[in-house]
């Protein structure tokens, strides 16, 4: 149960706050209302638990700032979607939560720290190399923010730093209804697609908890002309090895991250080659 609310005024007074053991951070509440994050934070089942505010630390921005686009923390699916120049990669991510009303409250951060199976906003993040900004001034690639979590507490999240968000990126997942839990999620981007590929991502999520980089088949495309899809298809296949769900088989979710890689890199392709 919340036993209070805190609500700090600097970030460093979140973070400390935050340390403190039977904590957790508050931003739009969606997952701590569910009670699935209230069990996770809480020390012992039914402990009372103190929820640590963002809501005056200003961290609800989306902008571009250096070239960058800067998210923060507190930043809801809706701001991201509304605010102007942001890509259609990240606009689609977080439209991929059909429901305004939950776009409306679930904030990136709030993203981030829960890393839901099936979120499509990480592995764009991934594909674009965003960092994640903790507060004390460190910075992770959102692979190794990941890992980190999952090994135990991060730290607060401050924002998500995007440098590459202007190159070319797209995203597809798979779900059977808009509100259902997806099966899996491809999100590509690269500095260049044509003539040559340069600096490509391939990030594959099968839903499962599985996030990879597919270093392979990445690497077979750097420097070269974009091959036909059926040899792409072929090496993001043979670099992707999903676990298997009741919506979908690994070879099932092989095969399909294989079309819609190929599919969404052409895509970019020929949108560059014509611009």
């Amino acid at each position: 149960m919340v036993s209070e609310i805190l609500r700090p005024k600097s970030i460093g007074e979140a973070a400390r706050l935050a340390q403190r053991p039977g904590t957790a951070i508050l931003g739009g509440g969606t997952w701590l209302n569910s009670g699935i994050a209230a069990g996770e934070a809480a020390p012992v089942a039914g402990a009372p638990l103190a929820l640590v505010s963002l809501e005056h630390l200003g961290l609800d921005f989306v902008e571009w700032r250096s070239g960058a686009l800067h998210i923060g923390a507190a930043a809801t699916f809706q701001q991201v979607m509304d605010a102007p120049g942001v890509p259609e990669a990240l606009r689609q991510a977080v439209a991929a939560t059909a429901s305004r009303t939950l776009r409306s409250m679930i904030t990136v951060g709030g993203e981030l720290g829960h890393c839901p199976a099936d979120s499509v906003l990480i592995p764009v993040l991934a594909a674009l190399g965003a960092q994640v900004r903790i507060a004390g001034g460190r910075s992770l690639a959102v692979e190794e923010y990941r890992s980190a979590r999952a090994a135990g507490p991060v730290g607060l999240i401050v924002e998500v730093l995007a440098s590459d968000a202007d190159g070319p990126c797209a995203v597809a997942s798979v779900a059977r209804t808009s509100h259902g839990r997806r099966s899996l999620v491809i999100a590509v981007a690269a500095a260049s697609l044509h003539p040559r590929v340069a600096r490509v991502r391939i990030v594959a999520s099968d839903c499962r908890g599985q996030v990879l980089r597919l270093g392979d088949a990445e690497e077979e495309l750097e420097g070269s002309e974009l091959p036909p899809k059926d040899r792409i298809e072929k090496l993001v296949r043979a670099a992707f090895w999903p676990t298997s769900d009741i919506h979908a088989s690994t070879e099932c979710k092989r095969y399909l991250a294989g079309v819609h890689a190929a599919d969404l890199l052409h895509a970019l392709a020929e949108r560059q080659a014509s611009s």
